[in-house]
């Protein structure tokens, strides 16, 4: 999983990924609960077909979360 990990820690660089996040964070829908987007795809793996499901949610400041401790 660490691998995972270091995956999610370059896209949050990568300047066409930090544009969508600005979007995002200034969403009108913003106003009226947390923004988030979620994708789902299949993921064609060594280990067979998987499905996949990426979300990201804005969260406030400070939150902290148990899978978070982890990293």
């Amino acid at each position: 999983m660490l691998i995972a990990h270091d995956v999610i820690d370059s896209l949050t660089k990568h300047e066409r990924f930090k544009e969508a996040l600005e979007e995002l964070a200034v969403h009108p829908m913003s106003e009226f609960g947390v923004p988030s987007v979620a994708n789902t795809f299949t993921a064609h793996l060594d280990a067979g077909k998987r499905t996949v499901r990426i979300r990201i949610e804005m969260v406030p400041e400070g939150q902290m979360f148990p899978d978070d401790m982890d990293q």
